[in-house]
């Protein structure tokens, strides 16, 4: 799907503007505050650890890494003790919307580099024979975790889960530059995975991509998490999306060219740290006991590696490791058990489970929200919310750009669908909009 950005798109060239273009090598590297650390490629695998240390330093709410590994540890009891009791498993399908982000034509990756991708996920979560996910060496797991492109957009309309979004910034040189846009074009993160693809440059040169770590399920509410609902995802260079392997491309990077920079990434937002934990010299924890300790990041491929020799070979291997793309096959089951209970506990990891964006609409009340639209968008004055068959939403909220509530509102008449914005400041906005047990998010813009 093609989206043409008019008054919106003037919106967010003000909030993208040109102090974000740089030349790309003249510039150190940092993700805010935080120095990027290169490999021996000069490419910078991952940003997930320093993205998640910025969200805790601009959100007192959100839980510090002893805090989250607290209530993970518990959930994980829960989690095995349930497991005793009951037998068998469970697919579980992950809707996902790419949103390819281009200035030029190079940018704008094919539909099957997109579909290539998907198809490398599924290859790897689900451990498929026969494929470069496949794992005979009797560590790796199936997770049973698939993912699947969206076949129903915000609007309740057809897609193909593709959002394809031009821009004219030709390079994103700031982690502040993405996240702006991201809050600007994400699509609702409690029914879509939100994954980005882009083109890196100044700071962020030659950055694979970055991912934002789940919540854990004690803060409920979009304003206690100041904001961060509307970043929810991956970011991805459109170099390193896609594999090489199933499509005739000279746009991707070596050696990341398998499309396992998503599969990393994607586990960052199921709850996966790095197996190294972040900290060198066999100190760091990735709390997960089935995969050793290592010294560091694996950079190549150094098959029989053993950096911390009291606790066995690394394992180079693992999707959480910095390992060349074709090296990587394994998840492990210490890993899935996070997984799980991230997708079975945390705000916007468990509703995805029962999302119904990658079939038919099933419900009365999902397919009245699924219809659901607000105009004009910008507005100026007021706000309408448009409802299919007169038939009346319960209640609606609106929150602002950082998560604060700017309204509540219990709907009983048609009066209630006419917002007063006349003294909003101007900025972006969101209206989450609740039936029954069904909510439905959309953006929208005060001018």
């Amino acid at each position: 799907m093609k989206r043409k950005i008019t008054l919106k798109g003037i919106a967010l060239a003000l909030l993208l503007s040109a102090s974000f273009i740089s030349n790309a090598q003249e510039q150190p590297r940092s993700f805010g505050k935080y120095p990027l650390e290169p490999n021996k490629y000069g490419i910078v695998r991952c940003a997930s650890y320093e993205n998640e240390l910025i969200l805790q330093q601009n959100n007192p709410k959100r839980a510090t890494e002893v805090q989250f590994e607290a209530w993970m540890q518990e959930k994980l009891k829960e989690l095995r003790e349930k497991r005793k009791q009951k037998s068998g498993n469970t697919i579980m399908t992950i809707p996902v919307v790419v949103h390819v982000v281009y200035n030029t034509s190079v940018q704008n990756i094919s539909d099957e580099q997109v579909q290539s991708q998907i198809d490398v996920l599924n290859e790897d979560y689900r451990m498929m024979a026969g494929t470069p996910g496949f794992d005979d060496s009797g560590l790796g797991v199936d997770t049973q975790i698939e993912f699947c492109l969206a076949k129903v957009d915000m609007e309740g309309n057809a897609t193909d889960g593709i959002d394809r979004l031009f821009t004219t910034t030709t390079q994103f040189t700031t982690r502040q530059s993405v996240e702006d846009f991201k809050s600007f074009t994400i699509w609702d993160p409690t029914q879509y995975f939100n994954i980005w693809t882009v083109n890196w440059g100044g700071e962020l040169s030659n950055l694979l991509g970055y991912s934002q770590f789940p919540s854990e399920s004690g803060l409920q509410g979009l304003a206690d998490y100041g904001g961060d609902d509307f970043t929810d995802g991956v970011v991805i260079s459109y170099k390193n999306f896609g594999s090489a392997n199933k499509v005739d491309s000279n746009v991707f990077q070596w050696p990341y060219q398998y499309g396992r920079t998503a599969t990393h990434e994607i586990g960052h937002a199921l709850g996966l740290r790095h197996i190294w934990g972040d900290d060198d010299n066999c100190q760091g924890n990735d709390y997960c006991a089935d995969t050793p300790v290592a010294n560091a990041a694996t950079q190549g491929c150094p098959l029989g590696q053993d950096s911390c020799p009291q606790v066995g070979l690394d394992m180079i291997q693992n999707y959480m490791d910095y390992s060349n793309d074709e090296c990587m096959h394994i998840f492990t089951q210490n890993q899935l058990d996070r997984m799980l209970v991230v997708l079975q506990n945390s705000p916007r990891r468990a509703s995805l489970l029962t999302s119904t964006v990658c079939g038919v609409a099933s419900t009365p009340d999902l397919q009245l929200l699924q219809g659901t639209k607000v105009y004009p968008n910008p507005a100026q004055n007021v706000l309408n919310i448009k409802v299919e068959n007169g038939d009346l939403p319960d209640n609606y909220a609106i929150y602002n750009s950082i998560g604060q509530t700017v309204a509540n509102v219990k709907v009983t008449t048609e009066a209630n669908l006419t917002v007063d914005t006349s003294a909003y400041s101007n900025g972006i906005y969101f209206i989450k909009i609740d039936k029954g047990n069904e909510s439905k998010t959309i953006k929208f813009i005060k001018n």
